[in-house]
């Protein structure tokens, strides 16, 4: 596989080879305008075939503390006073909720048949945190610039857009297998969700993590993935919200409402997550 190429920060018409330690220290590529930033992405995907490029915006850039390295750290591994072995305890009976919840929640049988997947739990999970409530091991991504600078913050002051190269042998449309080896792993959603899990076909998204244990994953052990992903970080955008999201919003319209969620009396997975998320004693 060929090295990856990333834009250079000083001169960002220029190519460079990836010193990953680089983009992760440095405060990335200012950038004024959405066409600006279309062309960006268009010269990473063309440097970058064997990769597939995707977008995570995020409202401001978060560092280590110590090394002010940028962290792009899954909700199930930020600091917040609960330990991971409370977090997987809770991961696990929140998927074994959603499977038990299936034969009341109106859904096809083949989304009930899905959602015994472990994998497939976990990302419904990770894509109604607001309404479930579980941490998870995954993050958040999509093909779409559009879809990702709904995400930040309009009031933000520093707000960016991270750029992912995912190998192509690590993007997924259906379940590990056995013999899976540890590593990256990319669901693609539009494939690998349930019919009845809308949202994420709204939204081009796709869901990673890093594997390190495939038996442990499976069990919804937090042992089994890494705390963080921004190893897998090609390129990091800090956007002028009046330039860059302005000219977006203003060009093709800011993606909301039902523009970017389905009705809720269209989404049983939703309203089953939010069940589940008033399960106050099944969650602590």
């Amino acid at each position: 596989m060929q090295k990856l190429q990333t834009l250079c920060c000083q001169n960002p018409r220029e190519l460079v080879p990836l010193d990953r330690a680089g983009v992760l220290r440095s405060p990335g590529i200012q950038t004024d305008l959405f066409r600006e930033l279309l062309v960006h992405l268009a010269r990473l995907r063309r440097a970058n075939p064997e990769y597939k490029i995707l977008l995570r915006g995020q409202s401001q850039d978060h560092r280590n503390g110590t090394t002010h390295f940028t962290m792009v750290t899954p909700t199930a591994f930020r600091t917040d006073g609960i330990d991971a072995a409370s977090k997987t305890s809770k991961l696990r009976e929140a998927c074994a909720f959603l499977c038990k919840e299936t034969t009341t929640a109106g859904l096809s049988e083949e989304s009930k048949l899905d959602l015994h997947d472990p994998f497939v739990a976990q990302i419904v999970l990770q894509h109604h945190h607001a309404e479930a409530k579980v941490d998870t091991p995954w993050i958040d991504l999509t093909e779409s610039p559009q879809i990702a600078l709904h995400f930040i913050n309009q009031t933000s002051p520093s707000p960016v857009l991270y750029a992912f190269a995912i190998p192509r042998s690590a993007i997924r449309y259906s379940s590990l297998s056995n013999e899976e080896m540890p590593g990256p792993v990319c669901f693609e959603l539009g494939s690998f969700c349930p019919a009845d899990a809308l949202r994420p076909h709204f939204q081009a998204a796709y869901s990673l993590a890093i594997i390190e244990d495939t038996e442990k994953a499976k069990t919804h052990d937090l042992a089994g993935f890494a705390s963080d992903v921004g190893s897998l970080l090609l390129c990091k955008f800090e956007l002028t919200i009046s330039g860059v999201l302005g000219e977006v919003f203003n060009s093709f319209g800011k993606p909301q409402g039902h523009g970017i969620y389905p009705r809720e009396s269209d989404d049983p997975m939703k309203r089953m997550c939010k069940t589940l998320g008033r399960k106050v004693n099944l969650l602590q």
